[in-house]
Formats: structure tokens, C-alpha cells, sequence
């Protein structure tokens, strides 16, 4: 977790929208910032929006909270925008479905009982692993989220 103070974003990169039925997010291939740093992929959800064209279009210093997935190749996610008039816009991050929740144990299961049959419980660990680290960020973006005073979930 990052907190980027009284920045100004100085260019954004080529951008996807990607929409479903209950989100839309964009990523941009990279954010320039009026000091000089530069962020590569990095998903802003489309609540959130309206404080990163505030910033690069009026030159208002905005203050951003940026989570990172550490992955290989990693995604940086702005969760959460402070704009000029002070308010802190946050992202709603819903809780996780029981399902969700329990499936890195239940692949954990799966792969011990897998493993005799040509190694395909290796994958299960594997993606054991993987899901437990979604399971993790999810569980660690949400408490941060609810943690922030006087925000407004959007």
C-alpha cells in the first residue's frame, strides 16, 4: 500500500475500459506524474474516475492510494482519490462470497489427494497458492477500504 501526497498527474497512458454487469474499471498502460515518476498498468475503477480528469486536465494536485497485486508482472490498483476539496473517494470492496474464501484450503485437499495420479496434485497446490494470494489481497484491500475515516465508498 502506497499513499501518493499532492500529486498532479502529468499524462495518462493508453487506456482499456473493461465493464461488466456490477463493475467498470479502466487500466492504463502507465500514469505520468508531474515529478516524473511513472507507473505502469495501473487500474483505476470508473467511480473513481472523475479525480484522476480533474487532476490532468486542471492541473489539481490529487492525493492517491495505490495497492499493488506483487505479482510478475505486476498491476497497480488506486483504490482510493483525495481531491482537491478534501473529500477521499474510496472504492467499495465487497466481501467474499464462503465459496471464495475456502477454496485455497479445499485445493489444498484436492492436491494431496491428486498427487499419486501423474503429479496433477502439484497443480492442485499450485493453484492453491494462487488463490489463496487473490483470497489474501482481497481480504487486505477491504479492511484497508473500511479503515480509511471520512471516506465516501463509492
Amino acid at each position: 500500500m502506497e499513499i501518493l501526497s499532492n500529486v498532479i498527474i502529468k499524462t495518462l497512458g493508453a487506456s482499456i475500459t473493461t465493464t461488466d454487469e456490477h463493475h467498470s474499471k479502466t487500466c492504463y498502460s502507465f500514469i505520468e506524474l508531474s515529478d516524473g515518476r511513472i507507473f505502469k498498468n495501473v487500474e483505476i475503477s470508473h467511480a473513481l474516475q472523475r479525480g484522476l480528469d480533474e487532476s490532468i486536465n486542471e492541473g489539481i494536485p490529487v492525493e492517491l492510494h495505490i495497492f499493488s497485486n506483487n505479482e510478475s508482472k505486476p498491476t497497480l490498483g488506486i483504490i482510493a482519490i483525495r481531491g482537491q476539496d478534501g473529500r477521499l473517494f474510496a472504492q467499495e470492496i465487497p466481501e467474499l462470497p464462503l465459496v471464495v474464501k475456502y477454496l485455497p484450503i479445499s485445493l489444498l485437499v484436492a492436491g494431496v489427494f491428486l498427487l499419486p495420479i501423474f503429479g496433477i496434485g502439484i497443480v492442485a497446490f499450485w493453484l492453491s497458492w494462487k488463490a489463496n494470494k487473490v483470497v489474501k489481497l482481497a481480504k487486505e484491500m477491504r479492511s484497508y477500504t473500511k479503515s480509511l475515516p471520512n471516506a465516501i465508498l463509492v
